[in-house]
């Protein structure tokens, strides 16, 4: 599947993110000091929504239940007697005010 804008960067929210559906993804889109940051919208625990998390440094905290993801690679940095999981993240960029995200398969 080819790379595909799923926003404009100043439709984001400086705090909370935005939930986009694309391609039959559901996505949470970050921006967070001038990058953005692509994951699946939804925790590994239980499944909540990302979006409304709490950005903090470069990391995500779920809304919902506290679990806490770095922003550049998605990997889970709490809950430490849980499997070791994390979240998807997908590569992203700003071209011409557009996020664009590569969706691979």
């Amino acid at each position: 599947m080819p790379d595909i804008a799923v926003a404009r960067v100043d439709s984001v929210p400086a705090e909370g993110g935005r939930a986009v559906r694309v391609a039959g993804l559901d996505l949470a889109v970050f921006c967070w000091q001038g990058e953005v940051h692509v994951f699946e919208n939804r925790c590994a625990h239980l499944d909540s929504p990302l979006v409304g998390g709490f950005l903090h440094g470069c990391f995500l905290t779920c809304p919902s239940h506290g679990w806490t993801y770095e922003l550049a690679t998605g990997r889970r940095v709490t809950a430490e007697d849980a499997p070791p999981i994390g979240i998807r993240r997908y590569e992203a960029w700003v071209e011409g005010g557009d996020i664009i995200v590569r969706i691979d398969g």
